[in-house]
């Protein structure tokens, strides 16, 4: 039997990270407020030590500005 498709994707950033110089992070800025990624979040808390960057993406559809600092602050962990 072979594997899934997400049995190899899963892993995938895991392996990734222990050899990366730099974390880029894209976030769908029209996702609802309360859903952010736990995964997302526990490997940069996890490898806080790797320089990373934020890229929120489709701003031009939201209409609170507000909503992306709230945004920005949640996955920066209130370093921005």
């Amino acid at each position: 039997m072979g594997r899934s498709q997400d049995d190899i994707i899963l892993p995938g950033p895991e392996t990734a990270l222990q050899r990366a110089e730099h974390i880029l992070v894209v976030q769908d800025a029209t996702a609802p407020g309360d859903y952010i990624h736990h995964r997302v979040m526990h490997l940069l808390h996890r490898h806080s030590h790797i320089p990373s960057s934020l890229v929120i993406n489709k701003v031009d559809l939201v209409s609170q500005r507000s909503d992306l600092l709230e945004l920005t602050r949640i996955l920066t962990n209130g370093r921005f």
